[in-house]
């Protein structure tokens, strides 16, 4: 926070009325020295800002009459100074509210108006070229916010004067060198925010000077307002780190998911340990893969047997067919029915033995001699289930 001497200055966001970050610049000899102290802020295009002042219980006013708050944007930009009595210093201090400058007073003689103060976009003009001398000048202006604290005194005056009526000088132009965005990192200026109107002021009737006595001294907060990008390049924040790449089994590091980061198996793990483990998963794949393979095999060598077997039946059963209808032809054999020899014939076997005459003389009517000659005869024998 910027404090000197039990005064206490913020620079907040109208939007959220809270204030915004400061950082320190590495390196900087203003960071604090008894009477200054700097700060850098950041500065979001379009956003509406205010300064807020807090005059602490340590704070002693001593003898004068009260203190100056002074204000100043982008070197002249904006030039507003507000005088405060002790005993307003003391109210503000007892109801624990701050001293606020939001806004500008401007004036052309017949219209009377307030600005809003606003970070706007100082864009970069690639024909321009400033002088070294005009370049750090304005480098020394631009992005800075300048507010500072005395002890005054107040006198009368012999005869009254008018107020100052233009206390926003708006620059010529929001375009600047390459020099002063790229080499000085200066790409956010001020720029009126709101306006609404405001009321006439009468001439003024007093005047207030410095006091001087106590040791009292001016206190000069400088708060130097860029753009995130800028702060980085600053050094005032921290840049982006790289991100590393995610790691994998060849570096010889276990890779887990991130909801498992923290557990155990989230360490680093011996590389000897974890090539084995991928050889013996490579193994079990191929394993896997031959028993699928003769697997597949089989069943092709299975399906091919049935096959076969199908077919010598179908043989077998047009081969008796053919013999049955050939025994038919030749010795008169009972006939098969078609679907009974296609489904439920077995082999035939065909006998032909001799028969001997068996002595019958009443049914034979056979002579003797035909007796004692063997005939010949024929047997078929067929076998159904």
């Amino acid at each position: 926070m910027a404090i000197l001497n039990e005064v206490e200055v913020r620079v907040v966001s109208k939007a959220t009325g809270q204030s915004l970050d400061e950082y320190d610049k590495p390196g900087s000899a203003l960071a604090i020295n008894g009477s200054s102290v700097e700060k850098y802020i950041e500065a979001r295009t379009g956003e509406d800002f205010a300064v807020e002042i807090r005059v602490k219980e340590g704070f002693d006013c001593f003898r004068a009459w009260g203190i100056r708050i002074g204000l100043e944007i982008d070197g002249g930009v904006v030039n507003y100074c507000r005088n405060l009595s002790k005993e307003k210093v003391s109210h503000y201090r007892t109801v624990g509210a701050p001293a606020i400058l939001d806004s500008v007073r401007q004036s052309d003689g017949k219209v009377h108006s307030r600005i809003g103060f606003q970070f706007g976009l100082l864009t970069m003009n690639e024909e321009a070229n400033l002088p070294q001398e005009e370049l750090e000048n304005q480098a020394r202006k631009l992005g800075l916010i300048r507010i500072y604290v005395e002890r005054v005194n107040v006198t009368k005056l012999s005869q009254p004067k008018k107020r100052k009526g233009l206390l926003y000088k708006p620059l010529p132009t929001l375009e600047a060198p390459k020099e002063l965005i790229k080499d000085k990192h200066i790409s956010s200026v001020f720029q009126p925010g709101t306006q609404t109107p405001a009321s006439g002021r009468g001439l003024r009737t007093e005047k207030y000077t410095t006091y001087i006595g106590n040791n009292s001294s001016r206190l000069n907060f400088h708060f130097y307002y860029r753009s995130e990008m800028h702060l980085r390049l600053l050094n005032c924040l921290p840049r982006s780190p790289i991100p590393d790449p995610p790691p994998s089994a060849a570096d010889g590091v276990s890779v887990v998911p991130a909801e498992d980061a923290q557990s155990p198996a989230a360490v680093k793990r011996d590389p000897t340990a974890v090539k084995t483990e991928v050889e013996e998963t490579a193994d079990n794949n191929n394993v896997a893969r031959m028993e699928d393979a003769t697997s597949n095999e089989n069943h092709d060598s299975l399906a091919e047997e049935v096959r076969q077997l199908k077919q010598q039946l179908q043989e077998n059963q047009e081969r008796q067919t053919n013999l049955m209808q050939m025994l038919q032809a030749a010795f008169g054999a009972p006939t098969v029915p078609t679907s009974a020899a296609s489904s439920s014939v077995r082999p035939v076997i065909v006998k032909r033995e001799r028969v001997k005459q068996e002595d019958d003389d009443e049914t034979s009517g056979q002579t003797p001699r035909s007796r004692d000659r063997p005939a010949k005869r024929n047997k078929v024998v067929v076998e159904i289930d």
